[in-house]
């Protein structure tokens, strides 16, 4: 009942853009924004499987026609999260999303697109699958919506590589990059840390401010105290 009612009202927010007549600026186009009832038509009059993030509203997954846009590369692929701006509450689809990589599926394929903010990278992104005539089908959303810190760090590339280094007792084998990391429904400012055995977590993220261990990514072997 708790989904029913979170998809009720999602579509009355989205009735509520379509009937507002809200539409995208970008570039030198004029972008409408779909709702959930653009999606029900599209899916000759059955709204498509949708999936939420836990205990929110924010969608996940997407399985069915998103758009009417034909998909044939990545300015398409781009164009049609633009028309799902208001849906995913994506800020600025121009400037948030950059293409990583085209995967093909089944004769169509699979558009994949880094989520960035203010030009540096988060573990952000969202992807379209369209089949071999370029319709769209199935819809992955991991963009952070509503970001807002600072992205000047008040640790040094320096210091976090040595904290991890010191943690892991292991070296680093590049230079520590900034990037936005959402956690646990917290964005923070990180360093990456890249370390070089295998045994340990191939990655660190360091808060850039703090100095705090915010996650790894890796096997983990015995930390050192």
């Amino acid at each position: 009942m708790k989904k029913r009612y979170i998809v009720i009202a999602a579509a009355v927010l989205s009735l509520g853009i379509a009937v507002c007549g809200c539409s995208l600026e970008s570039s030198d186009e004029n972008v409408t924004l779909l709702s959930m009832s653009d999606l029900e038509a599209l899916n000759g009059g059955k709204m498509p499987e949708i999936q939420y993030y836990y205990d929110s509203d924010r969608i996940s997954l997407v399985y069915g026609k998103v758009s009417d846009t034909k998909v044939n590369n990545k300015d398409d692929a781009l164009y049609v999260f633009k028309e799902l701006s208001g849906l995913l509450n994506i800020s600025d689809a121009e400037s948030d999303l950059r293409f990583s990589v085209r995967n093909p599926n089944k004769g169509g394929g699979i558009y994949v697109f880094d989520q960035y903010y203010k030009d540096i990278p988060t573990n952000g992104s969202i992807s379209l699958s369209v089949d071999s005539e370029g319709n769209t089908t199935r819809l992955l959303n991991r963009y952070i919506p509503d970001i807002d810190i600072s992205v000047e760090p008040e640790l040094s590339a320096e210091d976090a590589a040595k904290k991890a280094e010191n943690r892991y007792s292991a070296k680093s084998c590049e230079d520590p990059k900034l990037l936005v990391y959402y956690i646990d429904k917290k964005v923070k400012l990180v360093w990456d840390v890249k370390l070089r055995r295998s045994d340990y977590p191939d990655e660190v993220f360091v808060d850039a401010f703090n100095g705090d261990i915010v996650a790894e990514d890796g096997p983990i072997s015995e930390v050192k105290e």
